[in-house]
């Protein structure tokens, strides 16, 4: 009855520090989606403001830690340089 008790005790313990591995791996997973989709929506938010719904302030305000980072990395500057580019010719041929 007692080693019962504790293979059970240890069970419970090792499904309690998956439990946490789970949940940590499902936090940083959403941080990371929430990253990648912040950096995606530059596009439509150029789109927005060529088009005159949102002011450049806002635009700016939004999106300060990536201009920010923008200036220490040469090649993410390009890449969102383009992107934004891409978003900005589309608002113009739908004027």
């Amino acid at each position: 009855m007692i080693r019962i008790r504790r293979s059970f005790n240890c069970m419970e313990r090792e499904q309690k520090a998956g439990g946490r591995t789970a949940g940590l791996l499902q936090v940083l997973g959403l941080a990371a989606a929430g990253l990648v989709l912040h950096a995606l929506s530059c596009g439509p938010a150029v789109y927005l403001h060529e088009r005159g719904i949102l002011s450049r302030q806002i635009v700016r305000t939004v999106y300060r830690p990536m201009i920010r980072l923008e200036y220490h990395r040469e090649t993410l500057l390009h890449c969102t340089e383009s992107y934004a580019g891409w978003w900005s010719k589309l608002a113009r041929l739908r004027s």
